[in-house]
């Protein structure tokens, strides 16, 4: 467990780690909004714009295991600090990339950073407030996600418009850096766990059944998260024709929805007396008819409606999968239980956008939902298999 920090300031900690989440999240997110410009700008195809939302992803994922490891031995601040410098340097560079590769290269830095800007949130969260208040909290945090991916969706065709396509993405960068200051504001002490962590007990979290469970069903749940932000603002421009703002804006309802959803999530499953399985795999039965119509919606107004119903229900099992891992692991291997589930479920988050472009490409719009329709019946059969927490 975390050292007792007495001059902690629970709901200033939990402040300071959602606004630094929301910056990397509306980051990760910003080129799916702006895909078009990014084909004409740089000469690529859709399955290579996806790359730009699945390379930080991948720098994420890659190094889950390593920095889960320092999450569970090192002091927490110093490692947000460490990351939120790499994040703003790593978005300055961009701006002056010049090639594409460069451009993506400057991406995935960025992606490894977000290790310390949101999966540690998740840990930090999860052992400062109490039982009774973990699952609530921690989804709470979780919601700075999806407000991110909003944000990044909605706002980015307006920064590109104005201050151009590169420098659009540096200004998520400020939202980190003030979190960052929030941080230590609330946590004048070092955050580290008690004990030290060999590496028995990092075999014993890598192969624990139950975590690579929950973390396969996780993988599935945000890969279809991911196929819906990567590719409804295309869908909005080529299918409805909508204008990139308009179709970014509709694309936003689905994180958006996330802000209620999660915290949902936690609130119905602390509810339950801390009973996590049921709402997960509750949440992905209702979206998955709703995901197979959804390209036969009669009107722009049922399609909107369709991705604000998927949006808020999906994410009552985003949220929960963050608490529901830590509650799985031994005592005082949170980050490292957090990082098995990262790399393993994140991987989803970094294969789908690929795979959508991929699938569209190939065969069509209606065919893609229908894959993905099929990824979150396997989501449902993974999670069956994990024990219940409370």
């Amino acid at each position: 467990m975390m050292r007792s920090l007495r001059s902690t300031r629970p709901f200033l900690l939990l402040a300071a780690c959602f606004v630094s989440s929301t910056g990397i999240n509306a980051y990760l997110i910003a080129p799916a909004s702006v895909v078009p410009l990014l084909i004409e700008t740089y000469g690529i195809t859709k399955t290579a714009a996806g790359l730009a939302v699945s390379v930080p992803l991948f720098g994420a994922v890659l190094l889950q295991i390593p920095g889960g490891y320092l999450m569970d031995r090192y002091d927490n601040r110093a490692l947000l600090f460490g990351g939120t410098v790499g994040f703003a340097v790593a978005t300055s560079l961009g701006v002056f990339a010049g090639s594409y590769p460069t451009w993506l290269a400057t991406r995935f830095v960025a992606g490894v950073c977000s290790i310390f800007l949101f999966t540690m949130g998740a840990k930090v969260i999860a052992e400062t407030f109490p039982p009774g208040r973990r699952g609530f909290a921690t989804t709470v945090f979780t919601a700075s996600a999806p407000l991110g991916v909003a944000l990044g969706q909605f706002a980015t065709p307006r920064f590109a418009t104005t201050l151009g396509l590169d420098p659009s993405f540096v200004v998520y960068a400020g939202l980190s850096v003030v979190g960052s200051l929030l941080f230590y504001l609330s946590t004048p002490d070092p955050i580290r766990s008690d004990g030290d962590i060999g590496i028995e007990t990092i075999r014993r979290v890598l192969t624990d059944r139950n975590i690579l469970f929950m973390s396969a069903s996780a993988a599935c749940t945000y890969a279809l998260y991911f196929f819906l932000n990567s590719w409804m603002p295309t869908y909005g421009t080529e299918v409805l024709s909508l204008s990139l703002q308009n179709a970014g804006a509709i694309a936003a309802l689905v994180p958006v929805m996330g802000v209620l959803g999660r915290p949902g999530g936690g609130w119905l499953s602390d509810r339950l007396g801390g009973r996590r399985r049921p709402v997960v795999a509750g949440a992905i039965i209702v979206v998955l008819p709703v995901l197979a119509a959804i390209t036969r919606a009669p009107s722009l107004l049922v399609f909107a409606l369709s991705l604000l119903l998927i949006g808020f229900v999906l994410q009552f099992a985003m949220g929960i999968y963050f608490i529901y891992v830590q509650e799985l692991a031994e005592d005082g291997t949170g980050g490292t239980a957090l990082a098995v589930f990262g790399t393993v479920g994140f991987s989803g988050s970094l294969l789908s956008p690929i795979l959508g472009g991929w699938l569209i490409e190939t065969l069509s719009w209606s065919l893609a939902f229908g894959v993905y329709v099929l990824v979150g019946v396997a989501g449902i059969a993974l999670v069956a298999l994990v024990v219940e927490s409370g």
